[in-house]
């Protein structure tokens, strides 16, 4: 290509007024996006090192163990709310888990996976009960016209793609680009090649 080839070439338009992120094609990922880093690798570094077990328990149990506070409003306006329906999901998000374990599940996925998952499960205005989705077993599904299109729940063989407002999710920080950068960093990837 000439150098008077490249002047010929069109140039993009200059967008003043962004309505969107620019989604490229890397977004396109109907089957699912995986983290950089394996889910099940980092989750299983838990239960396969005694330092880093004994460093993560003690994290989230304390994480897990401080008092829930629902307040209403800013400032000197704020409002402690002491009866709520939220408060009473949170202590008692399942019939499988207590409010204590729920909260420490959902530490030890955000501290060693980088990303959590929670499925709001129920028909009414507000969720029944509130379900930790396994990050090893769920990914984001996305496009490059909405961004997160679904999230996509695996397990034995049974695939069920749940809509977006019915997640919750959360992550730590991203180096990572496209739908990749959506998972959070684990801090197992870093330390991978020294608890190998």
């Amino acid at each position: 290509m000439a150098f008077w080839d490249f002047l010929k070439k069109k140039q993009p338009q200059i967008t003043s007024k962004p309505k969107k992120e620019n989604l490229g094609a890397s977004w396109n990922s109907p089957y699912g996006s995986r983290p950089v880093f394996p889910s099940r690798d980092a989750l299983e570094a838990y239960g396969e090192h005694a330092y880093l077990f004994a460093t993560v328990t003690r994290c989230t149990e304390d994480l897990a163990a401080l008092p829930l506070k629902l307040i209403q409003g800013k400032g000197e306006n704020a409002k402690v709310i002491t009866e709520h329906p939220v408060l009473d999901l949170l202590e008692n998000p399942s019939t499988t888990m207590d409010g204590y374990l729920f909260r420490q599940q959902i530490c030890l996925d955000l501290l060693l996976n980088g990303t959590f998952f929670v499925l709001l499960v129920g028909a009414g205005k507000l969720p029944a009960s509130l379900i930790r989705l396994h990050p090893d077993e769920t990914q984001f599904v996305t496009d490059d016209i909405v961004g997160i299109r679904a999230i996509k729940n695996s397990s034995y063989g049974k695939e069920v793609l749940y809509d977006v407002a019915k997640v919750v999710f959360g992550r730590t920080a991203s180096y990572a680009k496209g739908p990749k950068g959506l998972y959070g960093t684990s801090p197992v990837q870093s330390l991978y090649e020294e608890l190998k």
